[in-house]
């Protein structure tokens, strides 16, 4: 296991599959799922009286993530429709963090490398995981160079919040049919 601020500087495709890396806190914890995509995971803490269900994940900021996923420059909400599909490109320079917010209505992701073509489907909703007997908020981290969409299967509309490290737009966000 590696501190994020000691992988500063090297590329998130040089790391084994399985790699984990976290913050200085311990509160942000980075694992490689595949070359495809990280999970992140922000330290669900806990607030509030007992039996309340609160929790506060305070996730982008430099000091927490590092710098190897680099800065955070663009945050936005895309509402995806009952049945739309959003994305279905890749950006040469750009990372993307994707968070669904919504606990009971999951979005299904798709990636795949455009040089491998490798593929992969998973669900991303709110809820929280377990990860060494405490509750994390999950994200994914998509690399550049990995095509993505994000389809609602749901019958309601469905926000999806990402955050980039560049601003997100058509310069950078290259057409891929998925």
């Amino acid at each position: 296991m590696m501190n994020l601020e000691e992988a500063d500087g090297k590329n998130l495709q040089d790391f084994e599959n399985g790699a984990i890396l976290r913050s200085k806190r311990g509160d942000i914890v980075a694992i490689k799922k595949s070359d495809l995509y990280w999970e992140l995971l922000s330290l669900a803490q806990f607030r509030g009286e007992p039996g309340d269900s609160r929790y506060v994940a305070i996730n982008f900021n430099e000091e927490r993530m590092g710098s190897i996923f680099g800065p955070d420059k663009h945050d936005y909400f895309n509402y995806l429709k009952p049945g739309d599909t959003a994305g279905k490109h890749y950006h040469r320079i750009t990372r993307e963090i994707f968070f669904a917010p919504y606990l009971e209505h999951s979005l299904t992701v798709k990636l795949k490398d455009i040089r491998t073509m490798e593929e992969i489907e998973l669900k991303l909703d709110a809820g929280l995981v377990e990860f060494e007997g405490k509750r994390w908020i999950r994200m994914i981290m998509i690399p550049e160079g990995i095509a993505h969409s994000v389809h609602n299967p749901n019958d309601i509309y469905v926000p999806i919040f990402a955050t980039t490290t560049y601003e997100h737009g058509d310069a950078d966000a290259i057409s891929f049919e998925m």
